[in-house]
């Protein structure tokens, strides 16, 4: 199970420290410090994120304050002990979300980086990477040198025998006056196409992280700085934040000198890794520029995870993606081209403040109009009938889902009956019907008793008994009154499949524990089951079904379920709590009305 402890930025670095890792320099308390000085930015709390009681990660977070709404940044968080599989890092992003939720109302989102995509959108702004070049500078300055490519030792061999720029540590004469250094950062963003921050946001961190944290190296000819970087480090890890150069100096290879010379005065002061800080990709095409120079410097590139936005507040996020997406000028919104939350916002089923809130965001964005197109009735009735048949074909998606190979070795099981236990046999051919009716029939209808889809489940795990030996402990715990209430067809069945499928074993003991019970009309389902030592081969892709529940979950109960998945060392739980009904919503019941209309 994953929890998150509340810690100090100094007190998540010791722990850190305790456990043998070096964290990234924007996941420390002097980091935090320099963040709180800027205006708009406010440390919003660290975190130890425990799998089971074990700490596996560390997580800095810092708020940001934006054309009027609010957003986490984690940069280079959560910083993991080891790489986590898909699952635990959903796990950790959902608890995340609950933590944000449950205490701070004004967060849009978290921008964390991360693995993999689920749970994720692409971020709002900026440009993410998922590859960098990190140098090994240690075992002196030959060594740095025989580990780059061929290319790269060339031209830092040609740069020390040609370039006639002195190359040096100069951060205490940028702590003192960063104008010259600036000079040359305003010419490489006119040439390269940026806008540079204001000097006082580059002076400002050399002077809040200081000396240890941060270095400035510079390169002069006839005295006068022709490039510069500006060089965050860390515990043994170094990073080069940012850069400049003039143009007049670009055939010298003055850059390739200074990169060469940070590397040996670095190794020397005892880093090991250099990161270069990122480099294009198919991810990231826009930053393959920065491959030519960058990848000359070592053999391998580094994948790392690229930042990427997990929505807090959904519709509000979905506004903010729209706004992305249009030319500033005249600002539309279309509901019909959101989601049906979005639509029911602006057809005012929300508060008045709110939709004020979404037009402020846009004019401090930059555009200065904002149409509102609300749908007729005839627009709603036609949405209604869209939204019912995406909504049947994943149900139509989902009847199909339930593993085919558990058909064919019931087939065969049943086979072995008939010489075995012939009765048996027609039983077993009996309940099998059952179930292959109620996934045809059943599953095609919105909303089905609790009672009837827990026929089907007990079904399915009494056709899988048949498969295992005494060595597999099948438990249901099921009361034996249910009370008259409906859920969707099919919910349940994908999270008793996954369990049979990866937990269970022929070679040791395993088992699988099934629970459910229903409090205050809400469905509270688990599974739990163990983890072989021996994985187990095959060939089927998984991870499609529970995304498939995931958004089912979504377009059926927007915000109003919990799903947790908890994958430990020897055992994986699955939790689902969610509303049931006695009768059909009335928005679904209206959208049959329309469709048989």
């Amino acid at each position: 199970m994953i929890t998150l402890e509340a810690v100090t930025p100094a007190g998540m670095e010791a722990a850190a420290a305790q456990r043998g890792v070096n964290l990234p320099i924007e996941q420390t308390a002097v980091w935090a410090a320099y963040q709180a000085d800027i205006e708009g930015r406010t440390p919003w709390g660290a975190y130890l994120v425990k799998r089971d009681g074990e700490v596996v990660a560390f997580i800095s977070l810092i708020d940001f304050e934006t054309h009027g709404y609010h957003y986490l940044r984690s940069v280079h968080g959560p910083a993991w002990i080891a790489k986590p599989d898909e699952a635990e890092e959903l796990a950790v992003l959902d608890a995340l979300r609950e933590v944000v939720k449950s205490r701070d109302k004004h967060v849009a989102f978290l921008r964390v980086d991360t693995w993999f995509e689920a749970g994720t959108t692409p971020v709002l702004s900026t440009v993410p990477y998922d590859q960098t070049v990190v140098i090994d500078v240690t075992g002196g300055d030959d060594a740095i040198l025989s580990r780059m490519k061929r290319r790269g030792r060339r031209d830092v061999r040609k740069s020390l025998r040609e370039c006639p720029a002195e190359c040096a540590d100069e951060t205490d004469k940028a702590m003192a006056d960063f104008s010259e250094c600036y000079d040359v950062m305003v010419e490489t963003g006119q040439r390269d196409g940026f806008t540079p921050a204001p000097m006082s946001d580059y002076a400002d961190m050399i002077a809040a992280l200081g000396a240890e944290h941060c270095r400035v190296f510079a390169a002069r000819i006839d005295g006068r700085v022709v490039a510069w970087s500006i060089v965050t480090v860390n515990g043994t890890r170094a990073v080069r934040y940012y850069a400049g150069m003039r143009s007049e100096v670009m055939r010298l290879h003055v850059t390739d000198k200074l990169l060469y010379q940070e590397c040996c005065i670095l190794g020397a002061q005892g880093i090991t890794d250099y990161d270069l800080m990122g480099i294009g990709s198919d991810f990231a095409p826009s930053l393959k520029g920065l491959n030519e120079f960058k990848t000359k410097f070592t053999e391998e590139v580094t994948p790392v995870p690229p930042a990427r936005d997990v929505p807090v507040k959904k519709a509000f996020y979905a506004s903010l993606t729209a706004l992305q997406k249009v030319r500033k000028g005249g600002l539309t919104f279309a509901p019909e081209a959101g989601t049906q939350r979005l639509r029911d916002a602006i057809n005012k089923n929300v508060r008045e403040e709110d939709l004020l809130h979404s037009c402020q965001v846009a004019f401090e964005g930059g555009w200065n109009g904002v149409k509102l197109y609300f749908m007729s009735q005839r627009d709603r009735e036609r949405q209604k009938i869209i939204d019912q048949r995406n909504l049947e074909q994943q149900m139509e998606y989902l009847k199909y889902q339930v593993n085919p190979h558990f058909f064919m070795n019931t087939l065969n099981n049943i086979h072995a009956l008939v010489d075995i236990d012939p009765e048996r046999a027609k039983t077993t051919i009996v309940e099998l019907s059952k179930m292959m009716r109620h996934i045809l029939y059943e599953g095609s209808k919105k909303l089905i008793p609790l009672t009837r889809e827990m026929e089907f489940l007990n079904l399915y795990v009494q056709l899988m008994r048949l498969r295992y030996t005494r060595k597999v402990h099948i438990n249901v715990d099921v009361p034996p009154q249910l009370p008259e209430l409906k859920l969707p067809p099919l919910m349940l069945i994908i999270f008793v499949e996954n369990a049979f499928k990866h937990g269970i074993s022929y070679r040791e003991e395993s088992f699988i524990d099934i629970k459910l019970r229903v409090e205050n009309k809400r469905l509270l389902f688990s599974c739990c089951n163990s983890k072989p030592t021996q994985v187990q081969r095959t060939n089927e892709k998984g991870g499609m079904g529970l995304q498939n529940v995931r958004q089912r979950l979504e377009l059926l109960y927007d915000d109003d379920y919990t799903l947790d998945i908890s994958d430990g060392e020897k055992t994986y739980e699955v939790k689902l709590d969610i509303p049931m009904q006695t009768r059909l919503p009335d928005a679904e019941a209206e959208t049959a009305d329309v469709s048989k209309a």
